[in-house]
C-alpha cells in the first residue's frame, strides 16, 4: 500500500467542494478506504484547515472538517525537534518546509500538493493529485 502526505490544499478541496479538484481529493479518500493507499496529514494543517473552512463555510462545517480528518487520516505529530528541522530547510515557506518534515518523519513515498513549486527542494517525491490518483487507477 502506498503511503503519502497529503498537503493542506488537497484536504481543503474536499471540505470546501473546490472545483475542478474537488474530484482527485475525493478519489484519494476513496482509495484509502479501499485500502489502496494510506494517508497522513501533518497536525499543523489542522489549524488551517480550521481557519479557510471557518472564513468560507462556516464554524460548524469547519469542526466538521477537523474531525474528520482526525478520524480517518494519519496524522504526524509536530514538536520542537520538527520545527527546528523546518526552520533549516532553504524553502521560502515555512508550511511547506513542515510538511516536507512531516513526510520525512511518517516516512511517506511522497507528498501530495497542487503546490508543485513549493516543493523543489523535497527528498520526497512531489506528486499532483490528479496524477496520483491515475496512478492508483491503473493498480
Amino acid at each position: 500500500m502506498m503511503r503519502v502526505l497529503i498537503d493542506t490544499n488537497i484536504v481543503l478541496d474536499f471540505f470546501l467542494r473546490r472545483a475542478p479538484w474537488v474530484d482527485q481529493s475525493r478519489e484519494l479518500l476513496v482509495a484509502q478506504r479501499a485500502g489502496r493507499i494510506e494517508l497522513h496529514l501533518g497536525a499543523n494543517s489542522l489549524t488551517d484547515v480550521f481557519y479557510v473552512v471557518r472564513r468560507q463555510a462556516g464554524r460548524p462545517r469547519a469542526w466538521l472538517a477537523v474531525r474528520s480528518c482526525i478520524q480517518s487520516l494519519k496524522v504526524v505529530s509536530i514538536g520542537r525537534a520538527e520545527l527546528l528541522a523546518a526552520a533549516q530547510l532553504p524553502g521560502d515557506d515555512f508550511e511547506d518546509n513542515l510538511q516536507v518534515v512531516c513526510a520525512v518523519s511518517a516516512n511517506v513515498e511522497a507528498i501530495v500538493t497542487r503546490d508543485l513549486a513549493g516543493f523543489g527542494f523535497s527528498p520526497i517525491p512531489v506528486v499532483d493529485p490528479a496524477d496520483l490518483v491515475v496512478k492508483l487507477a491503473q493498480t
